[in-house]
């Protein structure tokens, strides 16, 4: 299998900051990953060293886009096969990126929940490994390296808060083991075992806030119906847990609409330069709204973790398109238009590079 280096920047979102009110803001830039742009690179590549290790030749996921995008990459490059079930309805670019490595797509009419009871009925009949279910145990440790990654690059020690995008969960539980680990072992010195995290849902599929929202100690499943299709998981496999670490750690779970979610999407675009798919959205949105509540503070160190490329989902910025200037190719014309650009330019207001 291709070497998997494991490292993303962590970049201070000084402008992004600045509009949300937190000096101390930083990005978990998740969509650096190798080699198919999201933090499930992590979690398939410690899978599928375990099918390799295993002996296996086939490898197979359900996923709603960005796991099934890891395995058939890092299946191609270990000289396996992957055959990738996904619930109906997935972005064009992700079906697009796991075709280009030769894996079998299997659509499901259905949700991700639907998809993935008959894939757990799969997995227990045949003896092929499912990266996100037998292998499970494998895939989600490969969560926690996130956690180190922050402690080393914070010059080991832990943010305040961290605000994690939450579908299955296995992201927020596991980094949150992650930096439980980091203090046991005294590589980030702290009163408690883990920062306060907060999980970031979407509107239309939000289990884990909902509970949270009521105080309860499991969430109930739920019908997804939301543009953020990568977190887009009505019944969490970790749901219970991810509750459990939100409550000890003093963190929360909130919910952004796909309104937010969107404009979330282009403020960190035009403030940092990063085009994140809707589930980092939904992180920013979140954060957001987490300062506006005054749950973090300006001055407190917070992370949000940008968990994928929005390269992948370039059909949400459509309507951007009638943003563009089409003008006959005659000088006069060009000109005019350049410089009614110029007018709308306004003062110099970022960070002298």
């Amino acid at each position: 299998m291709g070497l998997y280096t494991g490292w993303t920047p962590l970049v201070h979102a000084r402008r992004l900051g600045a509009v949300l009110g937190l000096s101390n803001l930083f990005l978990k830039l998740e969509s650096y990953n190798w080699p198919s742009y999201s933090y499930k690179d992590r979690v398939a590549a410690s899978a599928l060293q375990r099918a390799v290790e295993l002996g296996k030749s086939t490898v197979a996921c359900v996923s709603t886009g960005n796991v099934g995008n890891s395995v058939a990459a890092l299946a191609a490059s270990a000289g396996m096969n992957a055959i990738i079930f996904y619930p109906t309805g997935l972005e064009p670019g992700k079906n697009i990126m796991s075709l280009m490595h030769n894996a079998s797509i299997i659509e499901l009419d259905g949700s991700f929940d639907d998809v993935n009871a008959i894939c757990r009925q799969l997995a227990l009949e045949s003896d092929i490994p499912f990266v996100n279910l037998t292998l499970r145990p494998y895939y989600a440790e490969g969560a926690k390296t996130i956690a180190y990654e922050l402690v080393e690059q914070l010059g080991w020690r832990q943010p305040d808060h961290v605000v994690v995008p939450t579908a299955g969960a296995a992201l927020l539980t596991r980094m949150a083991y992650g930096f439980e680990e980091t203090a046991l072992l005294g590589l980030a010195p702290s009163d408690q075992k883990w920062p306060r995290i907060h999980a970031a849902q979407a509107k239309g599929c939000a289990p884990i806030a909902n509970a949270f929202a009521v105080g309860a100690s499991a969430p109930k499943p739920c019908v997804p119906d939301t543009m953020a299709k990568s977190i887009a998981i009505g019944n969490p496999s970790d749901g219970a847990a991810a509750l459990e670490v939100i409550y000890e750690s003093g963190g929360t779970a909130q919910i952004a609409d796909d309104s937010l979610i969107m404009e979330a999407i282009e403020l960190l675009a035009i403030t940092e330069g990063v085009f994140t798919e809707p589930a980092g959205g939904t992180a920013v949105a979140v954060a957001r709204k987490l300062s506006t509540q005054g749950a973090i503070l300006p001055d407190e160190l917070a992370v949000i973790v940008v968990s994928g490329s929005g390269l992948k989902t370039q059909e949400i910025g459509k309507p951007l398109l009638d943003r563009i200037a089409r003008v006959p190719a005659e000088y006069n014309k060009s000109r005019d238009i350049f410089y009614k650009a110029v007018e709308k330019c306004g003062p110099f207001e970022g960070i002298r590079m």
